[in-house]
């Protein structure tokens, strides 16, 4: 699915409310905690916005299917980076260019905070899209900013999954190197460490293992938000889920 594919849903299975909205300000950044239930599931998530830096990091728990994140979003390098801590891993990808920068989600989350962060939406603007790592990144060739967030986890580029990479769910199949690259199989990171057998007698038995998956929430306006005067009919509540696709090989038993 690519990335700017999205859907409008008229949220009835998963239901988001916002409450206990709590807001901080300190130095250059306004940080605000927002309540969250998804499908019964109930979780906090942190979003920071740093209008000098101009980034927006949003800090979101473990909950259903979804890994525990932090998600920075880099309006100046135009990068969104993703530390997966209990995955070990960090990632970086192109920034969405429909994402509100800094100043304006500052201003529609102190509307929400306004509030009393009790506004229940009618709809969700719901966004997915899927990726597979392309290259492990050196420290010394990236931004001192995105190795400080990575907090020393190894760093890949991702790209997005090409559309015709299509692995019938369960399958068996024994490849070379040479075959795995040309038909488009995407090794997990550090997947094929410690193998009890050689790479020409793997089994890559894929059902598309998720390495990793993050979902955000935010409020987006479609009009000024001193134009909105609680009239939510210009607004919506945006979740943003995104998966990391990769394969892991295994040695042929018997």
């Amino acid at each position: 699915m690519s990335e700017n594919r999205m859907k409008l849903l008229h949220v009835f299975t998963l239901l988001l409310v916002f409450q206990e909205l709590q807001c901080v300000t300190k130095a250059n950044e306004t940080q605000f905690k927002v309540r969250i239930n998804e499908r019964g599931s109930r979780f906090n998530e942190e979003i920071k916005i740093n209008e000098k830096r101009n980034t927006v990091s949003f800090m979101v728990p473990k909950h259903n299917d979804v890994d525990r994140s932090e998600v920075l979003n880099d309006f100046t390098l135009n990068l969104t980076v993703t530390r997966l801590p209990d995955k070990g891993i960090c990632h970086i990808k192109p920034l969405q260019k429909r994402l509100p920068n800094p100043k304006k989600l500052k201003s529609e989350m102190n509307f929400l905070k306004n509030a009393n962060g009790r506004l229940q939406q009618k709809n969700t603007i719901v966004t997915s899209s899927e990726w597979t790592f392309d290259k492990r990144l050196n420290e010394k060739d990236l931004y001192p900013s995105v190795v400080k967030f990575c907090a020393g986890l190894p760093i890949y580029r991702l790209k997005e999954r090409p559309k015709d990479w299509v692995i019938m769910q369960g399958m068996n199949d024994t490849i070379s190197r040479k075959k795995r690259q040309a038909s488009g199989f995407q090794l997990c990171p550090r997947s094929y460490m410690n193998k009890n057998c050689p790479p020409n007698q793997w089994v890559v038995n894929c059902k598309f293992v998720v390495a990793g998956s993050t979902c955000v929430y935010w409020m987006t306006c479609t009009v000024p938000i001193h134009q909105v005067d609680r009239d939510l009919r210009n607004c919506n509540f945006s979740h943003d889920y995104s998966a990391v696709i990769c394969c892991v090989p295994t040695c042929p038993t018997g």
